[in-house]
Parts: structure tokens; sequence; C-alpha cells
């Protein structure tokens, strides 16, 4: 599994701009926890993110 750090330096390595890195941990709490509707830590893959990234 990649940090941060390195999905960073790949993107920028590759002529990218990352914007924003996502893991479903942080939209649990942003959206799911609010309603009630949390999902269990046990559900989590701590291999799933999201990024967004930008070409110049």
């Amino acid at each position: 599994m990649y940090s941060a750090q390195e999905i960073e330096r790949l993107l920028n390595e590759n002529g990218f701009q990352l914007k924003q890195h996502t893991s479903l941990d942080d939209l649990n709490a942003l959206y799911f926890m609010p309603k009630g509707r949390e999902i269990p830590q046990s559900e989590i893959m701590k291999l799933e993110y999201f990024v967004v990234a930008t070409s110049p």
C-alpha cells in the first residue's frame, strides 16, 4: 500500500498535482457518521483511496 506521500510523489513524477487524497475513513466521518450510519471499522478496507489530481 502506498502512503499519502508516495502517491503524491508518483503523481508529481508523472506531471500531475495532487488536489485531494481521501480514504473511506474520511468519507465515513464526513458523510455517514453525522447521519447515524457509520460504517464499522471492520468493514473498511484500508486499501481504498480516492484521489483528485490535475495536470498543467
